[in-house]
């Protein structure tokens, strides 16, 4: 079938838990994921609770380990929720040989349609079983031999083996010791090897019966099938096509498909986006090759068409930034993606600084002696905080690197950079934040102490809003 996810509804019993626990163990060893365990008390009848918890897991394989009384309501509510149909998929166990023999409505014998569970591969070629068969046909002569299988011959066959144990011991010890319980015999002396009902019957030294073979029962149209076989070495041989809930013979899969969660250039939408962020950018390289043209302008000279330029430049770095996270990323992708943007969100801030500074040294009436700043001085300023920035980037590169690793969860897919140190990462990323705020409060501090110089400086006043948009 190929199915690698599973979730499990079991009873809250000896037999439930200890089923669970058994294929869990098995799961494990052959790389099988349980994606919901769930266990409900005897006597349930609202199984909402653990059927939403299977829904939500993601998985449409449901090992049921209960009883066909269970397993009726459960079905009828798991119908309501969308839980049965040609792609789910329901396991039983051997519990489930005669569920059909307790369905008294169309409804419900519908609702089995496409249920699999597990059965003992019956040998019917025994003299035993031909002795019972010939008994109860001569007895019942009126009733289907089909109930001579299942639950009943597994029960004819434990009788068998404890009158053969009981027959043994009062051979070897007297009956009068049996009868008293009074003999030394051990649990492999009494449970001594016999050819049943239903084949050939052997117990291991804990007392459990040891089945060689098993049949995967498929149930459709009132009637049970087998579909394979199973060896107790592993071997699984195809008897008949499995018929799913609708008749559909199509093998349902496991789990959706899984969701890509990475942005890709084949989908529409990063396409759209990859567009947009195109023109922006083909918008802001028209507008530097604008004030380059007409940098005689006095409102242009004004502005300081260097710094101008700059702020320009570090929008298109940011816009361009996105590209680099577009597909499978690679180890550069995840650090370089960050630089760009980070350096390019600090051409934009430390020039607005160097701006807002130059009028602040300007119009402030403390300062006024001392006249302003050349660009030249403003620039090196911008270079010693981009300097800070590149230092913390060299030690995050070179001692805390990360790396794009493959994040898969139930329903999709997903990279994520993952740092090799946590602690240095997350310190470095702080120390990256806790600077960058700090320049953008420097924003808003100088842009609202230079709000009301003059008109024709004005500029401090939309640098305000954008830093405090920024900070919001």
């Amino acid at each position: 079938m190929s199915w690698r996810t599973v979730s499990i509804l079991a009873v809250a019993d000896m037999y439930g838990q200890s089923l669970s626990a058994a294929f869990s163990t098995a799961a494990d060893q052959l790389g099988i994921s349980i994606y919901a365990l769930q266990q409900y008390l005897p006597g349930t009848t609202d199984y909402s609770l653990y059927l939403d918890a299977i829904l939500a897991s993601g998985s449409k394989i449901v090992m049921f380990f209960g009883f066909p009384g269970d397993c009726k309501l459960i079905l009828r509510q798991a119908k309501a929720k969308g839980m049965v149909g040609p792609d789910w998929v329901w396991i039983g166990t051997h519990t489930m040989y005669n569920y059909l023999d307790t369905l008294t409505t169309d409804s419900d014998r519908l609702l089995a349609d496409g249920l699999l569970f597990s059965a003992l591969r019956e040998d019917h070629s025994t003299p035993e079983y031909q002795a019972l068969r010939s008994s109860f046909l001569a007895q019942f002569p009126s009733r289907s031999e089909s109930v001579l299988g299942g639950f009943a011959l597994m029960y004819f066959d434990c009788f068998l083996a404890l009158a053969k144990g009981f027959k043994l011991m009062t051979t070897l010890y007297g009956e009068a010791a049996v009868q008293t319980h009074s003999y030394p015999a051990t649990l492999p002396e009494f449970l001594s090897p016999f050819n049943g009902t239903t084949g050939s019957v052997a117990f291991t030294d804990q007392g459990s019966r040891i089945v060689h073979e098993w049949q995967i029962m498929n149930v459709y149209n009132n009637s049970n099938r087998a579909t394979y076989v199973l060896s107790d070495s592993g071997q699984v041989n195809k008897v008949a096509n499995p018929i799913f809930y609708g008749g559909s013979t199509v093998i349902p899969i496991d789990r959706p498909p899984l969701e890509i969660a990475y942005p890709q250039w084949s989908d529409p939408g990063v396409q759209a986006l990859a567009v947009i962020r195109g023109l922006m950018i083909l918008a802001m390289l028209g507008g530097m090759i604008f004030l380059g043209v007409n940098r005689t302008e006095k409102q242009i000279r004004q502005l300081s068409l260097p710094f101008l330029l700059v702020i320009s430049l570090g929008c298109v770095m940011i816009l361009a930034s996105e590209y680099i996270l577009i597909g499978v990323p690679g180890a550069p992708a995840c650090h370089a993606s960050s630089i760009v943007f980070t350096f390019a969100y600090e051409l934009v801030v430390a020039s607005a600084i160097a701006k807002t500074y130059r009028i602040f040294r300007i119009f402030d009436n403390s300062r006024i002696s001392k006249g302003g700043l050349k660009s030249p001085d403003l620039f090196r300023n911008v270079a010693m905080i981009m300097a800070v920035q590149a230092i913390l980037f060299i030690i995050w590169v070179a001692a805390f690197p990360v790396w794009p690793r493959l994040v898969a969860t139930k329903t999709s897919l997903y990279y994520e950079c993952r740092p090799t140190n946590f602690a240095g990462h997350w310190a470095i990323v702080g120390a990256s934040f806790a600077f960058n705020g700090v320049m953008l409060l420097l924003v808003c501090y100088l842009a609202y102490k230079t709000r009301n110089v003059d008109s024709s400086y004005r500029e401090t006043h939309w640098i305000l809003y954008t830093a405090q948009a920024r900070f919001l």
